[in-house]
């Protein structure tokens, strides 16, 4: 290597073949000059010393709260795992379509898992109770003043206003029970058409085809007539409600439909479900859907994957003669560790049409309730809702006969039956007994006796304490009484959920 110098710039060159130029260079930028030389020796060069690698940070293992043993032992609860296994065995044979969680059965939840459940919890006592829920939906139902109109088929028309003309009567009519009613008038096709027209050509085809309808129905008629046989005018049922000074068509079915209302389907629902569970109740105008709700009692900081943590049922009914009355069972199910994938799992149980007398009707819709209810028992009886055994019901399947008795009749036959078969103790003559404890389920102000709509097994024994502790003086009576009632709410055995049976016995 060569050190070039001029007029104090210095510059390095590694050999003489550079050396020309770089002179050059040099003399031209200062002007003249002669650079000189120097040749430098080169220096060996010291080698880098390996440095010591600090040691890698330990790890730190975070258990979450929930997940496992601090001791380090499984993660798999062995409660949990044994609950968990039980319920689901149990849900599969009822019917339930349910999955393998992504971890093992009875693995804890992590943090975030724990604070969803008790999220989860709130939310669900949030909600109304079921009674509350579907009382304020029969207020609805009744707030609208609902009248059926059955006419002759032949005799609608349309106004200039859009409106149905009967006669003197005008109803009014939205998108959905105009086309519900030229889908019943016998138009074809020409619901979607004609409801996006303006009122006048509305009413002129429809008006037209009336005319046409009237022609056809005469000619039918006098060939009936002709031939001796009877004729059958088509008539409709033109479901109606209030809206102020008026009324409104909501729907319009066949006279063969069968009345039974989401009123007396909330009523019926009512009654049968526990008390303490919730509801979430929608309702369009024309069609309800009732979700009741059941929630785990299991701790949140308990939960695992596999957990059952909310079942219920769900109820659909549609009063415009498109869907007739339906309930499901479902169950929702935890398959990971912080309670975010989870499993709806849901099975139909009943599908009841708007046909046949109301009567057939309401004991389908009251068997498939109960049906429904069956379908989540093991979950019940393990969260700890309360039962409400439906007596009359009970009475009637064993016996058809018994349909169309009185209330009071009834539970004074459970009473004089329960008596008979020496389920309770009560001392006295039974002809003056009797109406004292009927007296008694009637002072009840409850959900459990009158307003109930039927005799339920906790109100037939709530009669019977009451009866016991204000209508009883002598403390052993009231004791003994109240002693044989209480195990009417029980299982006849441990190992089965069978009850005792509340006979029927007229007095």
């Amino acid at each position: 290597m060569y050190e070039i110098a001029l007029n104090g710039e210095v510059r390095i060159i590694n050999s003489t073949d550079e050396f020309a130029a770089v002179a050059d260079e040099l003399v031209a930028k200062h002007g003249g000059g002669v650079p000189s030389v120097r040749k430098i020796e080169a220096q060996p060069q010291p080698q880098p010393q390996p440095q010591p690698q600090p040691a890698p940070a330990p790890v730190a293992v975070v258990r979450p709260t929930g997940w496992g043993d601090v001791h380090g032992k499984s993660h798999v609860d062995e409660k949990a795992e044994a609950r968990i296994t039980a319920d689901m065995a149990a849900m599969k044979n009822a019917g339930f379509a349910l999955e393998q969680p992504l971890f093992a059965a009875g693995t804890r939840v992590v943090q975030e898992g724990v604070e969803r459940a008790a999220t989860l919890r709130q939310e669900f006592e949030a909600k109304p109770l079921v009674a509350d829920a579907l009382r304020d939906l029969q207020q609805r139902i009744a707030d609208e003043q609902r009248q059926d109109v059955v006419v002759p088929a032949s005799s609608i028309r349309m106004d200039l206003q859009g409106r149905a003309a009967v006669g003197k009567d005008r109803f009014g009519m939205n998108e959905r029970a105009f086309k519900s009613l030229v889908s019943r008038l016998g138009l074809p096709s020409a619901g979607t058409y004609l409801a996006a027209c303006w009122p006048e050509l509305r009413a002129k085809n429809v008006n037209n085809w009336q005319l046409l309808k009237v022609a056809e129905e005469a000619a039918a008629q006098a060939a009936a007539v002709a031939s001796g046989k009877e004729f059958e005018q088509a008539m409709l049922n033109l479901r109606t409600r209030a809206n102020g000074e008026h009324r409104d068509i909501f729907a319009v079915v066949t006279d063969s439909y069968a009345e039974f209302d989401i009123d007396k389907f909330a009523e019926a629902i009512r009654i049968a479900m526990p008390g303490d569970a919730r509801a979430e109740v929608h309702y369009d105008g024309q069609k309800a859907k009732i979700d009741v709700h059941l929630h785990s009692t299991v701790a949140p900081e308990d939960y695992a994957a596999g957990e059952i943590f909310r079942a219920g049922m769900t109820f659909r009914t549609d009063d415009t003669g498109s869907g007739g009355a339906k309930g499901f069972g479902f169950l929702e199910q935890n398959l990971c560790l912080n309670l975010i994938i989870t499993n709806v799992a849901a099975q139909p149980v009943f599908n009841v049409r708007h046909i046949g007398s109301v009567r057939e009707m309401a004991m389908k819709i009251r068997q498939g309730i109960r049906d429904t209810e069956k379908t989540i028992a093991p979950m019940m009886k393990q969260w700890g809702y309360a039962r409400k055994d439906d007596l009359v019901a009970a009475a009637v399947e064993r016996d058809r006969s018994y349909e169309g008795i009185g209330l009071k009749e009834m539970l004074a036959g459970f009473f004089n039956g329960a008596m008979e078969r020496e389920l309770v103790t009560v001392v006295g003559r039974r002809a003056e007994v009797i109406p004292q404890l009927v007296r008694a389920w009637e002072r009840d102000a409850g959900t459990d006796g009158p307003q109930s709509g039927t005799i339920t097994r906790a109100g037939f024994v709530n009669a019977l304490t009451r009866y016991a502790h204000e209508d009883q003086r002598d403390v052993f009576a009231q004791d003994e009484i109240q002693q044989s009632a209480s195990r009417l709410l029980w299982p006849e055995h441990k190992r089965t959920d069978r009850f005792a049976e509340i006979p029927f016995l007229p007095l």
